[in-house]
């Protein structure tokens, strides 16, 4: 999938225009970037608006009906997202042919010249589109579908599989295995309805946080995770870059255990609310033998906390940054929703078991397999409680754009940063053999760890980690 844009096909211009100028400096930017291969893939770039990206989130305004400050308020996060990527794609370049500052004046000029255009909001809604994560024609040179009935028949053996880990975790298994704690665990977690409290929201319904917001916010809702063995392999830890023979490549730093938190939005009750999504890795998901198709190079698991609108957790889901084993685990009386899916063949929904409810001072205790690091328990621990061969990790949050420490992290000898992910958001150090099964499903490299706003979550059907309405039409 190529995320380069067709520039200026939606407005055109007097030739004398003085924007011209700016046109071809995003062009020269944009291909230098493509050239060095640093491109970003976490957000889509816009056709015709060089100067904005767009997530699955914002692309859900494109259909609304929007006041002028929302209008405005729309374009200003979108804007945001361009200088997001843009700041990394520069910072690993090095070398840059167009200054970040000259691509702001230019977007700003780009934008009153956009904004002249009789048609601009029109065309604007027409390009504000996030593509999907799956391949037509890969589906269609598969004969996707016939070869989905297999697919089908393992999405089936699996989820079998997963409900029964959950039903037969013993208490013995609770007690093994090496826990990692939030280093602030020794505070008290602050209030997340205190700190929504504080936060204003902007007129598009979205709550406006400060970095200190985002990081207490972020802090109160980080799990604890237990393991269940010591070996290196299940260890969380930092990606780092490490010279190989040929090249640069990622290895795990156990030493320096980390999770990584960002800010997501969503849907509930059909107004805007937060995500806190916490990302661990691992070293490897060993191979079991020589036809192992899941094992590999790198592994992790993604947690997620959707908050509603008074700053209470109301569902938990989880994936492997494959996308991989989507499961979720809804709070209070949140019901799951008869959905059109479990009728047919499509992959849909499922729900292991209710999440704990917490009290004062509880934090969610993730418990994973070892070696698959599938997630086989979801339980409430009291801060106080004791527990054996505990380490404490850092929540990282980055401190200019979300997964900063992932997507611009020193190579070894420090001279430069790389993103962990490639232009198309797949680490490929880290695919499985399981791609040359299931490619037919249409997921490039499927079993590959991948970038946040990537993630195909259904082999059969179509799913995403990141869709907004994913929650709020799914549960009630």
């Amino acid at each position: 999938m190529s995320w380069a844009p067709d520039w200026r096909q939606t407005l055109s211009y007097q030739s004398a225009d003085p924007t011209d100028q700016c046109v071809a400096d995003f062009k020269r930017f944009d291909r230098a970037v493509r050239q060095a291969g640093v491109e970003d893939a976490e957000a889509a770039q816009i056709n015709g608006f060089p100067y904005l990206r767009i997530n699955r989130f914002l692309m859900s305004f494109r259909y609304r009906d929007l006041a002028p400050d929302q209008l405005n308020a729309w374009i200003q996060l979108m804007r945001q997202l361009d200088q997001e990527a843009r700041f990394v794609e520069a910072q690993n370049m090095g070398s840059v042919p167009v200054s970040l500052q000259q691509l702001d004046r230019c977007a700003e000029d780009l934008l009153q010249a956009d904004r002249s255009q009789a048609d601009f909001e029109k065309s604007l809604r027409r390009a504000a589109f996030a593509p999907d994560h799956y391949s037509f024609w890969k589906r269609l040179a598969g004969v996707y579908p016939l070869t989905n009935l297999a697919a089908a028949l393992g999405y089936a053996d699996w989820k079998q599989e997963t409900l029964d880990a959950f039903l037969a975790f013993s208490m013995a298994d609770r007690t093994s295995g090496k826990v990692f704690r939030p280093e602030r665990d020794e505070q008290s977690p602050p209030n997340s309805s205190d700190i929504l409290s504080l936060a204003s929201r902007d007129s598009l319904g979205i709550p406006i946080l400060s970095s200190d917001q985002q990081e207490n916010l972020l802090s109160a809702f980080a799990p604890i995770v237990r393991v269940g063995s010591e070996r290196k392999e299940d260890q969380i830890g930092h990606p780092k870059w490490v010279r190989g023979d040929a090249s640069e490549r990622i290895e795990i730093d156990v030493s320096r255990p980390a999770l990584f938190g960002r800010i997501a939005h969503a849907y509930w009750k059909g107004k805007p609310t937060l995500q806190l999504v916490y990302t661990m890795w691992f070293s490897e998901r060993p191979k079991t033998g020589a036809f192992d198709i899941l094992g590999g190079s790198l592994d992790g698991l993604i947690w997620r906390v959707t908050l509603d609108h008074q700053g209470r957790p109301i569902i938990y889901d989880s994936i492997h940054p494959c996308g991989c084993y989507h499961l979720f685990f809804p709070a209070s009386d949140l019901e799951r929703q008869t959905l059109p899916e479990d009728s047919d063949l499509r992959e849909t929904i499922l729900v292991p078991e209710r999440a704990p409810v917490l009290s004062s001072g509880d934090r969610i205790l993730l418990t994973l397999e070892p070696g698959t690091h599938y997630l086989v328990s979801v339980d409430a621990v009291p801060e106080a409680q004791n527990m054996e061969a505990s380490a404490s990790y850092v929540v990282k949050t980055g401190d200019q754009v979300p997964d900063q420490d992932l997507r611009l992290l020193p190579l070894s000898d420090g001279s430069a940063t790389r993103s962990i992910y490639g232009s198309d958001g797949v680490i490929r150090q880290s695919e499985r053999l399981e791609r040359w099964i299931l490619w037919p499903m249409g997921i490039e490299s499927a079993g590959a760890m991948r970038q946040w706003g990537t993630h195909a979550t259904a082999f059969v059907g179509m799913r995403h980690f990141d869709d907004p309405y994913l929650i709020d039409r799914s549960f009630e």
